[in-house]
């Protein structure tokens, strides 16, 4: 099944609980973005590569016709571009705009080295996320206090029926995913995720192709 236009400002709306937390006070000083900034550059970070990758154009949502422009695929973006600048925003979040900058020209430094063979998904692993993007965001509502989101949440706590909960570890009872460090929970223990991942999608996945192949 063919994807349509997600990966980086879609990892950084959902993933942000890779984001946050991180005691590291320390700051690029290379430059700052305010939130507004810094999803706009995400986002069009992820249309040019795209289109770079897709001659033909990029599919679109409803899959039946082909994003060409610049101004198309920020425009299809634009839910998920007001879904994160909502969320950077949030009163119950620090967005740290030095950290910011530094992370936005990790990940454009990291998409300029990439294939159109290469996958754009899989290859923003944990590892670069902690070492080049942690902090950047932060939550600041204590264990027990009341929440919204995860972002919202100090320290890599969950929101759990609305307050901020110190994730369980794999193996102990659970009632629902949220609970549980790994995000999954089976049979009502927390357990890894054992469904398994689509891998290793190369970026020309995302390109439309009017037989719809």
């Amino acid at each position: 099944m063919k994807r349509r236009l997600t990966t980086l400002f879609m990892a950084a709306a959902f993933a942000v609980g890779a984001l946050v937390a991180g005691c590291d006070d320390s700051s690029d000083s290379s430059g700052s973005m305010t939130a507004e900034e810094f999803v706009d550059a995400l986002i069009e970070n992820d249309c040019a590569k795209k289109l770079e990758c897709c001659p033909g154009g990029i599919e679109s949502f409803s899959g039946d016709s082909a994003v060409t422009t610049m101004e198309e695929c920020k425009s299809e973006a634009a839910f998920f571009q007001g879904f994160m600048l909502a969320t950077f925003t949030d009163p119950k979040v620090i967005f740290d705009e030095k950290k910011a900058a530094a992370c936005e020209a990790a990940m454009r430094k990291h998409l300029d080295s990439l294939e159109c063979t290469d996958s754009m998904d899989d290859s923003m692993d944990d590892d670069f996320i902690s070492s080049e993007c942690e902090g950047f965001v932060r939550g600041t509502v204590d264990e027990g206090g009341s929440c919204d989101l995860e972002i919202q949440c100090k320290n890599y706590m969950h929101c759990v029926s609305g307050k901020c909960t110190v994730p369980k570890p794999n193996g102990e009872a659970c009632s629902d995913a949220d609970e549980c460090e790994s995000n999954t929970c089976i049979n009502g223990t927390c357990a890894d995720d054992s469904s398994g991942h689509e891998e290793n999608t190369p970026i020309t996945d995302y390109c439309y192709d009017p037989n719809g192949n």
